[in-house]
Order: C-alpha cells, then sequence, then structure tokens
C-alpha cells in the first residue's frame, strides 16, 4: 500500500506511465539504460523500460487515418446537417414523389426566417407590433452554429492525432493553422481572387501560411487578383516575398482602397455562369429595389428582352446652350477686338448690341470729327440703319420682298456713312480704326436684333426661339451679292458657323418634342415595367430593404396588373409571345399564393391572403384555376 501511494505521488514521463520501481544490480550501473536514452527517471525507477499498459493506451490521441483526418468528428464533411436542412431536403424529396402540398410545408417551415432577441430586426418589427418578441436567442443562435456550421469546420483535421499534453504548442498550431483553410476561408479566396490561389496543396498551404500571419482571406484574395507584385511572389511559391507585398499593399492603404472601390461600385465576387443575364442587369442597377426588379425580370427566360417605352425629349439644355452660344462668341469677338467681355447680368436679348455700343462709343471722337468735314450725323444714321435692322429682321421670314426693299434703305445709309469717312480721311482724319468700329456695330445690332426678333417669354427671362432665330442666322451667315464675307463671320469670324450650329441643334431638339409620339415599352421591358411597383413595396418590405435585406417580387400583383391590360395593351406591349408572359406570371404567382396557403388549404386562408396583399380574392381563384 505504502508502495503505491509513493508511485502514485510520483510523475513518469511519457511512455513510462505504467511503469514500476525496479531494484537490482542494474541500478548499480554508472549508466542506466534510461540515461542511455536521455530520459530522466526519478530514484527507484532508474532501470526502468518503457512499458505500453492500460494507462498509456487510455490517452485521447488517435493514431492517424485518412479516413479520420478528413471525416472525424471536427472535419466539415462530419459535421451533422442542422434540422432545417434535413427538413428542406425532406420537403424536396415529398415535392418529386408528388407530394406538393407537404413538400411546400416542410420548406417553407425550414426557410421560415427566426427573429433574434434584441436584434434591430425584432426593434424594427416592435414598432408595428409592440408585443413582437423574437424566436430565438444569441446563445441559441451560437449553440446552433457550434454544432452545425460546416463552412467554420476544418476541410482537413489533422491537430487531432498531435498529443496535446505532449505538444501543446504544436497542437495549437495545427488547430489555428488549418481553421484558415475552412470551405468560407476557400471560398472566398476562390471567389474573389480566382482558381490560381486554390488550384493546388502548395497554393493552398502558402494561403494558409499568410493568414497565419494576420491577412484575412479576403485581403490575400484582393492582392493576389489586383497586385502584379503579390500575385508573382504568390504563383512562385516565395512566401517571404508574397508577405512584403501584402504589408505594404495594406500600410499604403491600396488594399483597402481596392476593396472600397469594389464595394462602391458593387461588384459581385463571384457571377454564376448560369446567372450571367441577371447578373448583368443587376450590376447596372444603382439601388436594391432595381437589383431585385433586374432579378425578377430575368427569371422570364421565354420572353425577348425588347425595347423600353420612349421618352419625350425635355428640351432641358435648350435654352442654356443657345444662350452660352450667343454669349461665348460675342464676347470671343470682343476679346479680339480689345473690348471688355459683356457682363452676365445684361440679359441676352442685348449682349450683342452692348458690344455695337462699345464699338462706337471708342471712336466717337473721330466720327464727330468727320461730322464737322462732311455735315453727315453718324449717330443718326447709326439708329436709322438699327430701325431698319429691326425691320428687316422681323420681315425676313414672313414678307421677304418687303424686307428686300428695306435692306436697299439700309444700305444707301451705310453708303453715306461710307462717303463721310472717305471725306474725312482725305481731310486728314485718321479713321482706319473708325471704319472698323463702324462696321463691328452694324453687325453686331444686327445680330442683336434677331436674337430680339426671336426672343419670348420676359425682358428678364427671355426664351428664344429656334425655330424663329435659326434661319435668321443662317441668312445673316451667307454672303450677299458683291460680299466675299457673310456679316455674321465679319462679326464673330470662326465661332459664326458654331453660333449657327447651336441655332440649328435647339431647333431640331424643339421639333423632336412637338412631333414625339409615345410609344409602350415591349418584351422584358414591359415586363419590368409590371414588376417594378410590386418589388419591395409594402411597409414590412420597406423595413426588410433598409436592414439590408433583398427585397422580393409580389407576383401575384404583378400577375393581377398584368390582367388588367386590354387585348391590345398586352399585343402592343408583348406581341406573340403575351400568352408566353401570361403563363410565366400565372406560374410565379401560383407558386406564392400555394406557398401561403401550405397547412391550412381553406377558402378562408384565400381571403386572408387576398387581404394581406391587398388583392381581390378572384385574382387568387383565377390564378389557382387550371390553365
Amino acid at each position: 500500500m505504502d508502495n503505491e501511494n509513493t508511485t502514485a505521488q510520483i510523475q513518469l514521463p511519457a511512455g513510462y506511465e505504467d511503469a514500476a520501481p525496479v531494484a537490482g544490480p542494474l541500478a548499480a550501473q554508472s549508466k542506466s539504460q534510461s540515461q542511455i536514452a536521455g530520459v530522466s527517471l526519478p530514484a527507484g525507477f532508474e532501470d526502468a523500460t518503457p512499458v505500453k499498459g492500460p494507462l498509456v493506451d487510455s490517452g485521447s490521441t488517435p493514431d492517424f487515418s485518412v479516413k479520420a483526418a478528413v471525416a472525424g468528428p471536427s472535419t466539415a464533411l462530419a459535421t451533422p446537417l442542422s434540422p432545417e436542412a434535413q427538413q428542406e431536403g425532406s420537403g424536396v424529396s415529398d415535392i418529386l414523389h408528388g407530394d406538393f402540398r407537404q413538400g411546400a410545408s416542410k420548406i417553407w417551415d425550414a426557410e421560415k426566417p427566426h427573429v433574434i432577441q434584441g436584434s434591430l430586426l425584432e426593434k424594427a418589427l416592435q414598432k408595428i407590433n409592440p408585443s413582437f418578441v423574437g424566436s430565438v436567442t444569441n446563445e441559441d443562435v451560437a449553440a446552433h452554429a457550434a454544432k452545425f456550421d460546416v463552412p467554420s469546420r476544418p476541410v482537413v483535421d489533422a491537430a487531432q492525432f498531435i498529443d496535446k499534453e505532449q505538444h501543446p504548442v504544436a497542437r495549437a498550431l495545427a488547430e489555428t493553422a488549418q481553421s484558415f483553410t475552412t470551405p468560407a476561408n476557400v471560398a472566398i479566396l476562390y471567389s474573389t481572387g480566382g482558381l490560381g490561389l486554390v488550384d493546388s496543396p502548395q497554393a493552398l498551404g502558402l494561403a494558409s501560411r499568410l493568414i497565419s500571419g494576420g491577412f484575412s482571406a479576403a485581403a490575400i484574395a484582393n492582392a493576389y487578383k489586383n497586385l502584379k507584385g503579390f500575385k508573382e511572389a504568390f504563383d512562385n511559391g516565395d512566401s517571404s516575398e508574397a508577405a512584403y507585398q501584402l504589408t505594404h499593399a495594406i500600410t499604403a492603404g491600396t488594399l483597402g482602397m481596392l476593396a472600397a472601390r469594389g464595394a462602391v461600385t458593387e461588384k459581385p465576387l463571384f457571377t454564376n455562369p448560369f446567372r450571367a443575364k441577371a447578373a448583368a442587369a443587376r450590376s447596372a442597377a444603382t439601388n436594391p429595389i432595381d437589383a431585385a426588379v433586374a432579378d425578377s425580370t430575368a427569371k422570364a427566360t421565354s420572353i425577348p428582352a425588347g425595347s423600353p417605352a420612349t421618352v419625350a425629349p425635355t428640351g432641358e439644355t435648350i435654352q442654356p446652350t443657345l444662350q452660352k452660344g450667343i454669349r461665348d462668341s460675342v464676347n470671343a469677338a470682343a476679346i479680339r477686338n480689345g473690348f471688355d467681355p459683356v457682363p452676365d447680368t445684361v440679359s441676352v436679348r442685348d449682349v450683342p448690341k452692348a458690344l455695337g455700343d462699345q464699338a462706337y462709343a471708342r471712336s466717337q471722337a473721330t466720327f464727330n470729327a468727320a461730322e464737322k468735314i462732311t455735315q453727315i450725323n453718324f449717330t443718326t444714321l447709326k439708329n436709322n440703319i438699327f430701325k431698319l435692322d429691326d425691320q428687316i429682321s422681323d420681315l425676313a421670314i414672313t414678307d421677304p420682298e418687303k424686307a428686300g426693299q428695306l435692306a436697299q434703305q439700309k444700305a444707301a445709309y451705310e453708303e453715306q456713312a461710307a462717303a463721310g469717312l472717305k471725306a474725312a480721311e482725305e481731310k486728314g482724319v485718321n479713321v482706319k480704326q473708325a471704319r472698323s468700329d463702324w462696321n463691328l456695330q452694324l453687325r453686331a445690332n444686327e445680330l442683336s436684333n434677331h436674337v430680339r426678333n426671336s426672343a419670348e417669354g420676359t425682358l428678364t427671362d427671355p426664351i428664344l426661339n429656334p425655330t424663329k432665330l435659326t434661319p435668321r442666322l443662317q441668312k445673316m451667315n451667307e454672303a450677299e451679292v458683291g460680299q466675299t464675307t457673310p456679316k455674321l463671320t465679319q462679326l464673330l469670324g470662326e465661332d459664326a458657323a458654331k453660333l449657327v450650329s447651336h441655332a440649328e441643334n435647339a431647333r431640331a431638339t424643339a421639333t423632336e418634342i412637338k412631333e414625339f409620339t409615345p410609344s409602350s415599352p415591349t418584351g422584358q421591358q414591359a415586363l419590368q415595367a409590371l414588376i417594378r411597383p410590386n418589388t419591395g413595396a409594402s411597409a414590412v418590405q420597406a423595413i426588410r430593404t433598409s436592414l439590408g435585406f433583398k427585397p422580393t417580387t409580389n407576383w401575384i400583383g404583378v400577375f393581377r396588373d398584368f390582367n388588367k391590360l386590354s387585348p391590345e395593351d398586352r399585343e402592343t406591349q408583348f406581341g406573340t409571345d403575351a400568352p408566353q408572359a401570361y403563363s410565366f406570371l400565372k406560374g410565379r404567382a401560383r407558386a406564392q399564393v400555394l406557398k401561403g396557403l401550405v397547412n391550412v388549404g381553406t377558402a378562408g386562408a384565400v381571403a386572408a391572403i387576398a387581404h394581406g396583399l391587398g388583392v381581390d380574392q378572384g385574382i387568387l381563384h383565377l390564378i389557382l384555376a387550371g390553365e
């Protein structure tokens, strides 16, 4: 009994747990077997040899086997299916065997969302129903995940073969390392970075080493996809260089910028090739509703893409573009001739005249000197010509003959002014600048009259009618008999053609607006117009969407709206595909109704569904009826 107590108090090394004290000649030798083996044994056990007995056999470390490594109790493969997954699989089996009602009921129960107590969703729902309480707690969720969460379990569990008592550090490192290649991390590496990160044990091993160094799977995948230096190092198996490149990218903010760009553009990490069409439409969507509508529309594979409804041109840019064109061209001429640009405070009606006034004022002294010599009053001539320009501009389209007669009078006034300047020049007056300014103010005032006679609206907020202005500008930019340079080009130079083009474009847009004939959308575009108002429309849907849940489509409402279309409208929007559209929508709506009828199956349930969705019971009976 004493020996047993003494033995029980002595701690023996691994492999000697069942050894008993040994007395004999070996104990007296200078070097015991234990010393030769490098094992230090306490007094009385010096000659003990390793013994594999019941104590050793009772340890928890199993022998290595491939089956235990990949299908052991802690691996992803051995993780049991959750009750929900089992029930959903049973429901699918029931449906395949013809029992649709029972199968649908099981699937519905399996997929029912469970609101977590204390969550944001519970608080949001309590605003609608103050007595609402979530069905599960955070502890319930954690316990469920610990037991059934396949993505978090390692694909291979090698750590179980390392004795925790003998090698605690190695065991801990192995457990940590193998957690990096869980199905979830492998999925992130593949979907974000591509096949190159997971296509071989070497690649997965290098990824695991980087993850064990503190880098997330998402960071590694993004770097592999976007950073050339990291990808080259990874493909070459250079873990040091890969870690160096990745650290630089993270500390410099490069990887964060790339990730942010991906988040802002909402590009999917991986596109299912069977859903490429829907993914393309979803990527073009600007909000969750648009994305959900695109997804729902893409399901109608039997209906062609069609065309959207024509949208009437708004003409919003007509006035800003046209008026800016006038200001810019006149101000360019002002600067080119040494004048100040006309301020924006001046009405567009008077912008050309303001340039002409500057030109006349600059040569006023010369005109006064010429008047003393020739007795010709240049101010009077200027005003007379201005009045004629106003009348000519007004009659140029409506009464060309009368406008021609007035143009002859104008030409006579211009010849009189030219003769006066020539006479003054012969008397020694330098009229070179005055002659240029006189011509400039004539052309500026002529343009001003065209703009004024095309203006509508108010004096403070004029609206230029491009239909009136365009032919006037076109005529002014045509050389008259005996002219080499058109008048508008004399004034504006190369900008004359640009201004005429602005006016012509504005007139074309105005004509499109006037002659616009609306048309309805066709094909999937028409279907999308029906789906949009029935997607994410209810109050509960709005709350779910605000919390990040994907909006859903009320197919019953879509079918109802389609059923309201007249035969003519169906023909216009869907053509020969109208029957396919009807069948598609009815099928979707029927699935939605049946999902609501599971476990009930009474007429009262139909009434309840109709009330809940705000639809007439008749549409539900039509949906449930045979073809």
